[in-house]
């Protein structure tokens, strides 16, 4: 469980072990509250091993399931827009500047207020910042 609890700390890039345990996070955590209610009927003193993993590790368990924290509630509502940035490079190749004229008012409508790029590289970062 230790090393599914350090998973969101470790880059893939560097190390694949500890993320492929962050996916089985939230099993492992079902396993050891299933372990605690077999020790209670078995032989009561070994519970104290899933109990002591799920205590040592209750930060990245509160952080993964949260328990009992209100946000409130509000009336205001938010609005995301996601755009692919594949297709980017070809607008720009093709001096496609009417459709590039109509990207740049999409992007700048303030009705968006969270845009998300998919697909960024270089090239087109260079072209947002243009359009931006």
């Amino acid at each position: 469980m230790g090393l599914a609890a350090l998973s969101p700390s470790v880059i893939p890039d560097t190390s694949i072990f500890p993320a492929l345990f962050g996916g089985v996070f939230p099993y492992m955590i079902l396993l050891s509250l299933l372990l605690i209610i077999i020790w209670v009927f078995i032989d009561w003193k070994w519970m104290i091993v899933p109990c002591v993993s799920l205590i040592l590790f209750w930060q990245p368990i509160s952080q993964f399931w949260t328990f009992n924290r209100s946000i409130g509630h509000t009336t205001e509502t938010i609005s995301v827009g996601t755009f692919n940035l594949y297709g980017l490079k070809m607008l720009k190749l093709n001096h496609d500047d009417e459709m590039l004229e109509d990207l740049r008012k999409t992007l700048n409508t303030p009705k968006l207020d969270i845009i998300c790029f998919q697909e960024s590289n270089g090239f087109s970062n260079k072209i947002l910042d243009d359009l931006l």
